[in-house]
């Protein structure tokens, strides 16, 4: 409120406490008035006659009467109250003038403005000129004498005119002596009257007067401390409570209310400031604010953490930076000040232990209103670990880069030294190694023998001097060739452990650190791949998995050139084979199965005299291959066959030929073609003719003889083989009767113990020594429990030999006999056999092991030992079975069984079950020991099984039980190894776990589980699950997966990765996924007629259903019996289920992928290495696994594995889908690098269909 406002309030008011007596004062001088002016009149009657005077007075009266008569009621009023208000306020005058000093001072205390305190000013000295001119007014125009003591004493002119007056009166009186005595005493009456109505109005006007302004001066004094509380800073008034609703009153509610107001205001000034700070204090970089001498004004808590420091401000860069860093960012500072705007900054700076940072700085100007900019802001980002990061990809990039390029030349290079020159530069070029080299043991295994080098710099002298490494001097390059594993040394300086043989010379050229890993080649480590860098622990997690990756890849490489080797070798023996085929005397015909000539030898031609074009071309050619083609359906179908046949020639000459056909199978055993033999024995037949005669009597009485027997002549030839020779060693009398020792010895395989006469010899210089012993010396010789092996298996004989003489004593004969012993050993080897070992792989069966576990019970109780049971299945083994055969299952049992002895000692003992169950006993191990060989047996097993061209793989679960932790009899021991097992298929398999009495909860749990998985299906209890698959480029879904859910009646809920394990296992994974197809495919055609186009439906496909035989054809006529084109679908298949078999898988998806439906490689990089078949496998994506994708942002090296995924899959031509995303920064980054679909969480939660449409709707086109 403005103080003339409140001025004027209350001047109003004094003037209406004085209204009141002043007006009685008017009324009655009004009426004392008009009495004078009737008396006047009548004395103006009177003195007409005295006219001098009269003019005079006359003149006067009425300069009185103008006067007074200008002085209306009105205004007289009006003067009677200014009289009175000028009259206190005089009084009071100087304690203003006094006091105006100080309220301007309290003004200036209080806030005020400057002009309130002139403005007030002002108007005082207007009220002032004011009061002056009513003074001057009275003190003209009043003209009674007792108006005077109203004025001051001063007022000289007021007592002229009161004296002036009186002198006229007195005149008047002198002159007038006679007038009417009434008008003298009605005048002096009136006089009386109204100087006593002046009086008592003066009087009542003061007394209303002083009253009035005390309480009126106690309101203002109230007023003029609350505003000095107020300028002090109290905001509390809230104790004033004026009742008086006037102008003081209403500035004392106006005071209430500005200070509430202002208490209020300061409040939420204070608030937000506070609010600002504790924000700035909230964001985790350091932000700072300077004003334009580059004084810090104000940071955040960050800022201060960051410098170490609370006592920043006022400070400048100088004061807490090195010079050449605080003109760096001085710099930056002249920039963003010359051109204002946002601007961005890399840059280096120090924290508080004055270690260096790189930081991106962004930087801005502050500005007032209206413009005028004012300081700097500024944002610091540490971006140390991101550089090391880039560093680290770019490092990742390049080692990836280094495996790219051993791929390379594993494909190109065709043989062991090229293709390690190359690795070493490889690993230098790309990989960022210093030098690098592969060596391997001679033969005598004492000496490392270097097979490549190659290096950035001179090693000439070095190279000259390593022509070999003494065993025990290069522990580095030879631990892996022994013990099979890496060896690391990230220091020279601080790891002492494996020196080198030229370390003195490596440590002068600048390497300072290395790494040594095996080359596998097989089973075998065939070198050692070491590797040299000049930075310390430079060999992280992600290079030490390359570089093994790298010796892995060469170890491939080096299976593959033997198995071109052996290619070339087997190339070279068909050439030898051709070669012998047209330079063999005997001829020889080849034909296939449907009777088609294939070819013949010259001998061919030569005996018959009909070329291959004859056979072919002419009826009597083409009847005889007829005829040879019938002798093989009828009799060598089954094997070989030989006979003695009359033929007939191409000039129909007629000649004895012996006739042998056999037949040729192809790789899958399946008979291709049949050979025939021809050998012209027309002249042997009639020399032996004449001869046959002679000695049919004697071979009669030979073969009459009970015993085996045959005799041989002085040339070594077979003369004799009776009936039950041919009966013992299955060999009839015809296929053995003139043959010589290497003829006669080819049915028997070799022999355990010498004998007289070894059927079994295959050098001529041992046979004749044998021979010529007996012949010379003409002993009978004997002996027994003789084996030798035969076709049907050994045989246990007991011999004797006789020397034939003529007359003149030359030997012409030895005659053996031999009595078969083999029955009898055989038998009681059989029983021994049967009762106890496995026929298939020889190790023990169930009965040995249970007798060998009873005795070890006893054992490990008399000596307070204990031991453990292996329990191990192989993974997958039925795929294999159901997929190649039981043969070929049979045939890695036997290879597991072998690489099982490999690893054991003497004392332990392997045994198999039955099927693809391995047994393992373990004496006197604890539990570490155990853990080291179960250990040892999952890359023993893991690595491939290479059987008749195939590639096997296959992983062992291990389930183990200790004695007598686990277990007190065999029973309880195999049972609870048993449980074992199974809880290591149902963690994923590839592993091994100790028994625990939870576990045989799980496995009454799995047993129930099955029994109610078969009838989940009939029960309603399977239900499938819907998650959208959405474009990153359009944010719209364009897909889902079909997730199997089980909801069961007792359990609910059950998780898939506990049933689908046990679905595969029990074979029921086979109608369950027919049912999940049939489902999901139905609800794609429901989807699509309620006005949903979604582009792919993607099912889930299991090993055991991609087998089935009819598997394309079924999945193809339910598409087609629902009506959905197959285009709609995509199966996803893991990669550890296509790598089980990735020949049959490859098959069968080009199958599908044929008819158009797409196929996807479902959580690529987690399960085999698949990337020699990746270009192979007809598929159209590949899906990131979630593993990877929930360390984005989190874990570099994660990050380099999708990027490099979605990289591989950009250049096949793939697109890629991630799994598992679960927050914008996961779905930004894969967007960013390149990856076209998503799915996870962070989209939508797998939901049953009904409850996925809404969504649907809302997120597709």
């Amino acid at each position: 409120m403005r103080f003339s406002t409140l001025s004027f309030g209350i001047a109003r008011k004094l003037i209406a406490i004085a209204l009141v007596p002043i007006a009685l004062m008017i009324i009655m001088a009004t009426i004392a008035l008009q009495d004078l002016s009737i008396a006047s009149n009548q004395f103006a009657r009177e003195i007409k006659l005295y006219s001098p005077l009269m003019v005079t007075a006359q003149s006067m009266m009425r300069d009185f009467y103008r006067s007074r008569g200008a002085l209306s009621s009105a205004s007289l009023s009006a003067v009677d109250g200014q009289t009175a208000f000028v009259s206190r306020d005089l009084q009071q005058y100087h304690i203003y003038d006094q006091s105006l000093a100080k309220q301007l001072r309290q003004a200036n205390a209080m806030g005020l403005p400057a002009v309130d305190g002139v403005r007030l000013a002002h108007e005082l000295n207007i009220y002032d000129a004011y009061a002056k001119q009513v003074i001057a007014m009275l003190q003209k125009h009043q003209s009674l004498t007792s108006i005077h003591l109203l004025l001051k004493p001063s007022s000289d002119s007021s007592l002229r005119i009161a004296n002036d007056l009186m002198q006229l009166y007195q005149k008047y009186s002198k002159l007038y002596d006679a007038t009417d005595e009434r008008l003298s005493t009605h005048v002096n009456n009136l006089s009386n009257t109204i100087f006593l109505i002046i009086a008592a109005t003066v009087i009542l006007s003061f007394l209303s007067t002083l009253v009035f302004s005390r309480r009126i001066v106690n309101r203002i004094k109230r007023l003029i401390f609350s505003l000095q509380r107020l300028a002090a800073g109290e905001r509390d008034f809230s104790q004033i409570n004026d009742p008086v609703r006037d102008e003081i009153g209403d500035a004392l509610q106006a005071l209430k209310e500005t200070a509430s107001t202002l208490y209020m205001t300061e409040q939420n000034v204070f608030e937000q400031l506070q609010f600002r700070q504790s924000l700035l204090d909230a964001i985790p970089v350091p932000i700072y604010f300077k004003d334009l001498d580059g004084r810090y004004v104000e940071t955040n808590h960050a800022f201060e953490r960051f410098q170490g420091s609370t006592t920043l401000l006022g400070k400048t860069a100088f004061d807490v930076l090195p010079k050449d860093l605080a003109e760096q960012h001085l710099a930056m500072d002249a920039v963003v000040l010359q051109e204002p705007g946002i601007h961005s900054f890399e840059g280096t700076t120090i924290d508080a232990d004055a270690k260096r940072h790189d930081m991106l700085f962004y930087k801005t100007t502050l500005s007032q209103q209206n413009g005028e900019i004012t300081g700097i802001i500024g944002v610091m980002m540490d971006i140390t670990q991101a550089k090391e990061s880039q560093v680290q990809i770019e490092h990742m990039g390049q080692l990836y880069k280094a495996l790219a390029q051993t791929n390379q030349a594993i494909v190109h290079m065709r043989d062991e030294v090229s293709l390690f020159n190359e690795l070493c530069r490889i690993a230098v070029v790309f990989g960022g190694m210093k030098m690098a080299w592969v060596g391997r043991f001679g033969d005598a295994e004492d000496w490392l023998l270097p097979l490549a080098i190659h290096s950035d710099r001179d090693i000439e002298s070095m190279i000259r001097t390593f022509e070999g490494v003494p065993r025990a001097k290069d522990r580095l390059a030879t631990i892996p060739i022994i013990e099979r594993h890496p060896v690391i040394v990230q220091s020279y300086e601080d790891d002492t452990r494996f020196t080198s043989w030229w370390q003195d010379d490596l440590i002068a050229a600048g390497f300072v650190s290395a790494a040594s890993f095996p080359i596998f080649r097989g089973d075998a480590v065939y070198a050692s791949f070491t590797v040299f860098h000049e930075q310390k622990n430079i060999f992280d997690h992600a290079m030490i998995a390359l570089f093994s990756e790298m010796a892995m890849d060469i170890g491939f490489a080096l299976e593959q050139i033997d198995i071109e080797q052996s290619r070339l070798l087997a190339e070279k023996e068909l050439y030898l084979s051709s070669q012998v085929l047209s330079q063999s005397r005997e001829g020889i015909l080849i034909a296939d199965i449907q009777g088609n000539i294939v070819s013949t030898n010259l001998a061919f031609t030569a005996i018959t005299g009909f070329t291959t074009e004859d056979l072919r071309d002419t009826p009597f050619g083409q009847e005889k291959v007829r005829y040879y083609y019938q002798l093989y359906t009828k009799f060598a179908k089954r094997g070989h066959w030989q006979d003695e046949i009359w033929e007939t020639t191409k000039d129909n000459q007629r000649m004895l030929i012996l006739l042998s056909i056999s037949q040729i199978v192809d790789d899958h055993g399946d008979i291709s073609h049949f050979v025939a033999t021809l050998s012209d024995i027309t002249r042997r037949q009639l020399a032996e003719d004449a001869l046959l005669e002679a000695e049919m009597r004697w071979r009669e009485t030979v073969d009459f003889l009970p015993d085996p027997t045959f005799a041989i002549d002085a040339m070594g030839r077979v003369i004799a083989w009776n009936q039950a020779i041919e009966s013992l060693t299955g060999i009839k009398a015809i296929d053995m009767i003139g043959k010589d020792n290497h003829e006669y010895a080819l049915p028997f395989y070799g022999v355990r113990e010498p004998i007289m006469i070894d059927l079994a010899l295959k050098h001529d210089d041992q046979y004749v020594k044998r021979f010529s012993n007996v012949v010379r010396q003409g002993d009978r010789l004997s002996g027994d429990s003789i084996v030798t092996h035969l076709p049907e298996g050994e045989k246990y004989l007991a011999a004797s030999a006789l020397v034939l003489r003529d007359a003149t004593g030359d030997p012409l004969a030895v005659i053996e006999t031999l009595r078969d012993m083999t029955a009898y050993r055989v038998a009681q080897d059989k029983i021994e056999q049967l009762a106890h070992y496995d026929d298939l792989t020889g190790l023990p069966n169930r009965v040995l092991l249970q007798m060998q576990i009873t005795q070890q019970i006893a054992i490990a109780d008399y000596t307070k030992q204990s031991f453990a049971v292996l329990f191990l299945d192989l993974d997958h083994f039925k795929v294999i079975n159901d997929t190649l055969g039981h043969k070929m299952g049979d045939l890695l049992l036997v290879e597991v069984a072998e690489r099982l002895r490999s690893i054991i000692t003497v004392q332990d003992t392997v045994a198999r079950l039955g099927g693809d169950e391995f047994i393992l006993v373990l004496p006197n191990r604890n539990d570490q020991e155990i853990t080291q060989v179960s250990e040892a047996l999952l890359p023993l097993l893991e690595e491939p099984f290479f059987i008749e061209g195939y590639e096997l793989i296959t992983t062992p679960s291990i389930g183990i039980a200790v004695y007598p932790r686990d277990g007190h009899d065999w029973d309880t021991l195999y049972r609870h190894a048993d449980i074992a097992m199974y809880r290591a298929k149902t963690e994923g398999r590839k592993g091994y776990f100790f028994f625990t009495p939870e576990m045989q909860v799980l496995s009454e749990r799995r047993l129930i589980l099955e029994s109610a998985l078969r009838k989940a299906i009939e029960k309603d209890e399977l239900v499938l699950y819907f998650q959208p698959i959405v474009s990153l480029a359009t944010n719209k879904a364009v897909g889902v997966e079909a997730l199997l859910r089980w909801h069961h009646s007792a359990f609910g809920i059950i998780s898939p990765g506990e049933f689908i394990p046990i679905a595969e296992d029990s074979g029921l994974i086979v109608p369950i996924g027919e049912w999940v197809l049939r489902t999901a495919v139905t609800q794609m055609k429901a989807w699509q007629e309620e006005g949903i186009m979604l582009s792919v439906m993607a099912i889930n496909i299991s090993m055991l259903q991609l087998i089935q035989h009819n598997f394309s054809e079924l999945a193809l006529s339910i598409m087609k019996e629902i009506g959905i084109h197959p285009n709609l679908i995509e199966f996803e298949i893991t990669e550890s289920v296509a790598m089980q078999d990735p020949e049959r898988a490859i098959a069968v998806m080009k199958t599908l992928h044929d008819q158009g439906i797409r196929i996807a490689i479902d959580d690529f990089g987690t399960g085999y290495s698949s990337l020699a078949y990746l270009n192979r496998f007809p598929i159209d994506k590949l899906k990131i696994d979630q593993s990877f994708v929930r360390d984005i942002g989190v874990d570099a090296s994660d990050e380099a594995i999708v990027k490099t995924i979605i990289q591989m899959a950009q250049n096949l031509n793939l697109n890629t889908v991630a799994e598992g995303v679960e927050s914008d920064q996961e779905a930004v980054f894969l967007q960013a690098h390149g990856c076209e679909e998503v799915q996870g969480y962070y989209y939508s939660r797998p939901k049953p269909a009904h409850e996925l449409v809404d969504w649907l709707r809302g997120h597709t086109y």
